[in-house]
């Protein structure tokens, strides 16, 4: 018999526009927004996870964290995540911004309308560190008690960064990466710089999104890493005490050229081990969820 991961959520991409970036751009002039390339943005968020597995990971969901729009990519460094999600545990958080896409910066920038907007690769949102928040002030407390700088108080009240490394680099590397895999006949160094040659391809990017994403696998199986909610085994334990439950989401995509059947079984490591942390909604203490198909 054969066992594979549950799928949780399948993520796929709006064609409703054929429009490359710089026509969003177009649209937008003289404006400061970053609407209209949501599917091409969503893909680099997903490209980045399949990218740097353990690097980053998303801050949502969480009971007291709330985006104020679609369009607020819930991204980070590990470290900046487990933070946000402590001080969440303390005070309800309202995000209007965090993790920009290269492609969001691009808008903001090339827009004409968003005053001091970084050149893209140079903000400080496509860090992995930061977040702004309309409740910048009551968060103040909880926010710097978790290692969170308050950056720039007096300008940019709302504007927090967290620890972790710098992610501008790899925030270019991924969308070089992605136009090299959907491009094979028109590559561009992938170096994590943003220069011409980037920027180029960048414009000329359907704002839909491209045909296949950096975590497409090959074979009759495969499951593509999306995002967890729970930190990653790279990052610090977590403490759980007798009778304690701590609830967490798993989120992969099918990545295989076979349906996923009823059969399908998420699975803990090591493989057909009983797990310690077996709950009693599980399927087995070897199987933890099935799919419907």
């Amino acid at each position: 018999s054969r066992s594979l991961p549950v799928i949780v959520l399948w993520l796929c991409t709006s064609l409703a526009h054929a429009q490359t970036v710089d026509q969003v751009v177009d649209s937008h002039r003289g404006g400061c927004t970053t609407a209209g390339v949501e599917g091409l943005s969503e893909q680099l968020v997903r490209s980045h996870l399949c990218a740097f597995p353990g690097a980053v990971s998303e801050f949502t969901p969480h009971p007291n964290i709330e985006l104020t729009s679609g369009r607020v990519h819930p991204l980070g460094t590990a470290e900046t995540v487990r933070a946000i999600r402590a001080a969440a545990d303390r005070q309800s958080l309202r995000v209007t911004s965090a993790f920009r896409t290269l492609v969001q910066q691009y808008l903001l920038y090339h827009e004409g309308g968003c005053g001091l907007a970084a050149r893209p690769g140079r903000s400080n949102h496509q860090t992995g560190r930061a977040v702004d928040l309309s409740n910048y002030g009551a968060a103040r407390s909880a926010m710097t008690g978790r290692g969170c700088t308050q950056t720039y108080p007096s300008s940019d009240p709302v504007h927090y960064d967290g620890p972790g490394p710098d992610m501008r680099e790899a925030s270019v590397l991924v969308f070089q990466r992605l136009w090299n895999a959907n491009n094979p006949g028109d590559r561009i160094d992938e170096d994590g710089a943003y220069g011409p040659q980037t920027e180029a391809r960048l414009g000329r990017s359907p704002a839909r999104g491209f045909g296949s994403d950096l975590c497409v696998a090959t074979g009759r199986y495969g499951a593509s890493f999306v995002m967890q909610t729970f930190p990653v085994a790279s990052a610090a334990p977590i403490p759980l005490y007798p009778g304690e439950e701590v609830i967490g989401t798993l989120e992969l995509e099918n990545s295989g050229t076979e349906d996923w059947t009823g059969d399908t079984r998420l699975a803990p490591t090591p493989r057909d081990g009983a797990s310690p942390l077996a709950a009693s909604d599980w399927l087995s203490p070897t199987r933890v969820q099935a799919v419907d198909g």
